[in-house]
């Protein structure tokens, strides 16, 4: 008997076995219902090939009348996959009356088919719905018919719903309409920025983007030539230099010491923090407040013996091997041994616990075979090495330790005992289920793509894709990202060519596909592949979507944005039936629709203040139906999540609601803490902009 960890008062009692797990659930909730799930063959989803269930689906609900309705599915266990046949109501036990009345859906096959892996097992979405017709006994009475976008959108969406009589006749359908994407690259001449007077591009090599001020926009840091770092902050239209971040991070002046800086979040308050390994090994940490770089000698840590020429960091990686949302300390030292540290919030501390042999070589420089990538979706970071043989082998994170993990075990290509093959390899998420997957670019240049399950990995020649002409060397592959251009949630192929021209291969889900709209000159005509070291994809404008940044010959930084700016496919623009909603969305890192919480609101550790472009709702306008429009307005604030606990999102603290047209505003704040998260704390109904003399009406829960 299981209860939900927020009380609903409901009995969940679990019932039977299948395979290794439960075979079916029933549900006693407080108003007299029960609910059960996977209690009959067609609603027990079982994983893709296994006895052990994946789904449970509701099949029945009762009322303590006897009243009760059933639920009917198609399995299609081939492809993992399921979908509603029918719905069956008005039946009753005690008075032995069957169903009379039933709701039944109709299918066709999507041309956009999406897979994904869970556990070892394959998830595909073959089919979308066509339609759903009710029926009075055996009387149909409506048919409800869908229709979606043409064959050249990229996603099965909805393009209308019309509601037909048995006689053929039908109303005027509710038609919906889609944003469509950008589909190009513009440069954006009031983001250049002069970040340095060098025409070397090797300068490149110690400039990050990075968001130091949380306001979900990366900004432009440079460590010059005395040390020193400085930052220009993004305001989304150019960037700003701000001397208050100024912070002096060594004494050397070569440039090529940026080998042993990162940026990242060691305290966990979400802000890209200053981690500089120095010439005696000793890790030295400053503190990003937002608006500045503060030394936290707490952090001080001996990562490894001392070094002069830095090439030991070059095995060590500032990563969250744990899941508390803080950047952990793991370094490879000379026997092949995996060490870390983990970040406390205010030190690190090591943790014996995740010592891990990864091979036997003695060399530093062999991390360039070496990953940290989520393979199995837990949440964790996982080790990823590629051996001498070229067999990718896995070690799960635990959270506690890792572990190897057989399963994983992948040829990735020919044996290359100097491992420089590993050049060429990447671990991201190609098809989108929260798996990494391995991508290697072979030595003809074709993009290769083996998906994670989860358990192991599969070749997925569907991808097979010529990204460049074939370089013996694997040298292209620097030039080679896999980025969301198109804000679909899939990355894609990009890659540079010996002319300079960016070129686009955009990700189905299932394959890569050239799109020459993307294409742009990047700037320069040289052949030399590492030129690229003096570029980076990174969202400078908050728009969700990766922009295109050169660092030119004359140290000055070029922004290319995605055409047309702030512009992500997919969100619903408007809903008509005669009378038209429309609807207009913003991210949350624009200022006029969201507040970010500062003191005294702000998140203390383990809570975390968000902000990031995600898209909300700005402004629904309908039609009065006299001829005007009403517009409703949205505001949102204090987004915050929890880290480590499992709690995840907490939503906003607040939301606002304004009719433009009376000035009526609509105020709720929420509940963020344990165990009220989500209720509503304070309710408001205000003339907006009246103070408290305007407030109509207030309701505050305790």
């Amino acid at each position: 008997e299981y209860r939900t960890e927020l009380d609903s008062f409901s009995k969940i009692v679990a019932s039977g076995t299948a395979g290794n797990g439960v075979a079916s659930f029933s549900v006693q909730t407080k108003a007299g219902l029960t609910m059960e799930y996977g209690n009959t063959a067609d609603s027990r989803i079982e994983a893709q090939g296994k006895a052990t269930v994946r789904v449970w689906a509701i099949n029945k609900i009762s009322d303590v009348k006897t009243n009760f309705m059933t639920f009917s599915y198609t399995e299609d266990n081939a492809n993992g996959d399921f979908y509603p046949s029918r719905i069956d109501y008005a039946g009753n036990t005690n008075a032995g009356i069957a169903p009379a009345n039933s709701v039944q859906f109709t299918v066709e096959t999507r041309p956009d088919v999406t897979s994904a892996y869970r556990a070892g097992s394959l998830v595909k979405s073959t089919v979308r719905l066509a339609g759903a017709i009710t029926y009075a006994g055996g009387t149909p009475v409506m048919n409800y018919r869908v229709a979606y976008l043409g064959s050249g959108a990229a996603k099965s969406r909805v393009s209308s719903i019309t509601e037909c009589l048995p006689d053929g006749s039908c109303r005027s359908p509710i038609s919906l309409n889609w944003k469509d994407g950008g589909t190009s690259y513009v440069y954006t001449s009031s983001l250049y920025y002069q970040s340095g007077n060098s025409s070397i591009y090797a300068e490149g090599n110690r400039i990050w983007f990075v968001d130091v001020n949380g306001d979900g926009l990366d900004d432009h840091v440079l460590r010059d030539s005395a040390g020193v770092i400085n930052v220009a902050l993004s305001n989304g239209s150019e960037f700003v230099y701000t001397p208050s971040f100024n912070y002096q991070s060594g004494s050397a002046t070569l440039y090529g010491e940026a080998n042993r800086f990162w940026f990242a979040d060691v305290n966990g308050d979400g802000l890209a923090d200053l981690v500089v390994r120095d010439s005696s090994g000793m890790i030295n940490v400053a503190l990003s407040t937002g608006s500045s770089f503060v030394a936290a000698p707490s952090f001080n840590f001996q990562s490894g013996a001392s070094v002069a020429t830095y090439a030991e960091a070059n095995r060590i990686w500032f990563i969250d091997v744990n899941g508390d949302g803080r950047a952990d300390h793991v370094i490879r030292d000379s026997a092949g041994v995996i060490n870390v540290a983990l970040s406390t919030g205010t030190g690190f501390v090591a943790a014996p616990s995740f010592t891990y042999q990864s091979g036997s070589a003695a060399l530093y420089g062999e991390a360039n075979r070496f990953w940290f990538a989520d393979v199995n979706g837990d949440g964790l970071v996982d080790l990823v090495v590629r051996d001498s043989a070229g067999v990718i082998n896995v070690a799960v994170s635990t959270g506690a330790s890792f572990v190897a993990a057989p399963g994983f075990n992948y040829q990735s290509g020919a044996s290359v005992p100097a491992y420089t093959e590993a050049n060429r390899i990447w671990f991201v998420d190609i098809n989108g289920d929260g798996l990494a997957d391995h991508v290697m670019r072979d030595s003809a240049g074709v993009i290769n793509v083996a998906l994670s399950m989860g358990t192991s990995f599969v070749a997925a020649p569907g991808f097979n894709f010529q990204s460049g002409a074939s370089v013996a060397t694997y040298a292209e592959a620097n030039r080679i990202w896999f980025v969301d251009v198109n804000g679909d949630g899939l990355p894609d192929h990009v890659i540079r060519d010996s002319a300079g021209t960016i070129n686009v291969a955009l990700s189905s889900g299932t394959s890569f596909v050239p799109t020459p709209s993307f294409s742009f000159g990047a700037g320069g005509t040289s052949s030399i592949y590492s030129e690229p070291n003096r570029m980076w994809f990174a969202d400078v404008n908050g728009d969700g979507l990766p922009d295109h940044i050169l660092r030119d010959s004359a140290g000055g930084t070029m922004v290319r944005l995605f055409s047309p700016a702030r512009d992500v496919a997919g969100h619903l623009q408007s809903i008509s039936n005669k009378i038209v909603t429309s609807l207009t969305y913003k991210p949350l890192t624009d200022k006029t629709v969201y507040t970010k919480d500062i003191s005294p609101n702000a998140a203390a550790y383990p809570k975390l203040d968000l902000q990031y472009a995600q898209y909300v709702v700005s402004t629904v306008a309908s039609s009065n139906g006299i001829g005007g429009t009403v517009t409703t307005q949205y505001n949102y604030g204090g987004l915050k999540a929890e880290q480590g606990t499992g709690r995840g999102m907490l939503g906003f603290r607040w939301m606002k609601s304004q009719n433009l047209a009376n000035n009526i505003e609509s105020y709720t704040e929420f509940n963020q803490t344990w165990p009220f998260t989500g209720s509503v704390a304070k309710s408001e109904t205000r003339l907006a902009g009246s103070g408290n003399a305007g407030v109509l009406k207030r309701t505050t829960n305790s």
